[in-house]
């Protein structure tokens, strides 16, 4: 353990093995223990309902003492009987690649198609180093109502014991004290990696900052600084109020801009309504309606066919461009164009050719299907009614 910390279990078993009585106080205890030794771990292996685990779901074993050395609940026998629920495993973020066949596959693919992509710059390629660390969590239910003396213990006085437990249990499921035995790592299992304060920069961002950053997101902070700030504020008075804050080498509690604005990015994505501005714009136009129900919203989105597209050849244009001055000098033209004619018999037929060769592109913008959205405010609306209301009061005026 790092110095001189102590976990807070409810039961201490060993220095770093003992019990509490619920998911949420097993999770203090796992971030409390993240925090001092300055390491992060990763769920390798859980149940959604671990912690809250239906007994009657599922058949069980009654069990006296667990057998298997390397379980997490360490717990030999003291005549009490119990029932294994569920089990979570937490991996140290720097152990084994549990998904490297998956990461090689996909890089053997990508080859195959082309090498031109853009890729990142990594000075590390992965902060996997096979570390053997694990943080080991048992939810276990303890019958003490059917405990047998040590003293006199026998394969029958168990058998009969637990029949007992299971005709209790078809009458009545909530027998029994539920507990979440835990076992953590000590700094000699991280035999890969280095220890302490110096694998702060490698830390993840807390997961409570990030929470924080998609309130603060969703109530309009949308600048790198000003979230900085805030976190700050958020670490030391809620996070680490009255305690001492963990050294600003710690990535996880002081994250970089470059942290902070990549968290802003995705809570700014996970606000949409969908990836297309247009249904983001329809989706936002409802609930302005629903909330500011004097002011008045019009939204049209962009509909297929707004823009038409015409190819036309350079000899067309030309002609549309020419036609205006052809007509009101149409008698000098005749003229002049006879002459030209008998000169440039032989070539006409290369400058047609060359002409025709020559395509332009013609747009046309139907605007009944174009984008268009209006956002009139209520004060606006009664702004634009004040000069009628002057004018008629001034015509009636001159009418008395």
């Amino acid at each position: 353990m790092a110095g001189d910390y102590k976990p807070h279990f409810d039961v201490q078993i060993t220095p770093n093995c003992g019990y509490v009585y619920s998911r949420e106080q097993a999770e203090q205890v796992v971030r409390e223990f993240e925090t001092r030794t300055t390491s992060k771990y990763s769920c390798y292996k859980s149940r959604s309902s671990f912690g809250r685990t239906d007994l009657c779901k599922s058949k069980h074993r009654v069990r006296w003492e667990d057998g298997n050395k390397d379980a997490c609940t360490r717990m030999g026998f003291d005549g009490v009987p119990f029932i294994i629920l569920d089990s979570k495993i937490l991996d140290c973020q720097h152990g084994v690649d549990r998904h490297n066949y998956r990461k090689t596959k996909a890089q053997s693919d990508a080859h195959r198609d082309h090498d031109f992509k853009k890729r990142r710059f990594r000075v590390q390629g992965t902060k996997k180093f096979g570390c053997e660390a694990k943080i080991n969590m048992c939810e276990v239910i303890k019958f003490p109502q059917f405990a047998i003396p040590i003293e006199i213990d026998s394969r029958k006085r168990r058998d009969v014991a637990a029949a007992k437990l299971k005709e209790a249990l078809q009458e009545n499921a909530n027998l029994g004290e539920r507990r979440i035995y835990m076992y953590l790592p000590t700094p000699a299992d991280h035999t890969t990696h280095l220890n302490g304060e110096a694998t702060g920069m490698s830390q993840p961002v807390d997961e409570r900052i990030v929470k924080k950053i998609r309130i603060l997101v969703g109530e309009g902070v949308n600048n790198v600084r000003e979230m900085g700030r805030h976190i700050r504020q958020y670490v030391k008075n809620e996070l680490f109020l009255g305690q001492e804050l963990p050294p600003c080498t710690n990535r996880r509690f002081h994250p970089k801009q470059v942290d902070i604005r990549n968290h802003m990015y995705l809570a700014t994505i996970e606000s949409r309504f969908s990836k297309f501005d247009q249904e983001n714009v329809s989706a936002k136009t409802g609930d302005w309606e629903k909330k500011y129900a004097e002011d008045n919203f019009f939204y049209r989105p962009y509909q297929e066919g707004c823009i038409t597209v015409r190819t036309t050849s350079a000899a067309e244009d030309k002609k549309e461009k020419n036609v205006n001055d052809k007509s009101e000098n149409v008698n000098d033209d005749n003229a002049k164009r006879e002459n030209e004619d008998e000169a440039k018999e032989g070539n006409d037929d290369q400058a047609k050719e060359e002409d025709d060769m020559a395509i332009g592109l013609q747009e046309h913008v139907n605007l009944e299907k174009s984008l268009l959205f209006v956002h009139q405010s209520a004060w606006q609306r009664r702004l634009h009614c004040l000069p009628l209301r002057f004018s008629s009061r001034a015509s009636l005026g001159k009418m008395g």
